[in-house]
């Protein structure tokens, strides 16, 4: 059986599951430095992280947005 599907939904989906993938290691991380008594390096760091997380999660999803239009508009 053959995928019908573009490769600019391929590309989101994938870049999709590895941004959800890194947003869970960021949240285990937290958990993992709160359960050790070291959360104040996280906060530190909390900041620049939600906004690069921020700023992917935007993209992604306009990646996403793009493709399912581009996917729609070839059927």
């Amino acid at each position: 059986m053959k995928n019908s599907h573009n490769r600019l939904f391929h590309l989101a989906c994938k870049a999709a599951k590895y941004f959800f993938v890194g947003l869970f290691g960021v949240v285990v991380t937290g958990l993992l430095t709160a359960a050790f008594g070291i959360f104040h390096i996280f906060v530190l760091l909390l900041p620049w992280l939600w906004s690069w997380l921020l700023r992917l999660g935007i993209t992604i999803s306009c990646l996403l947005a793009t493709a399912v239009i581009v996917e729609s508009l070839s059927s």
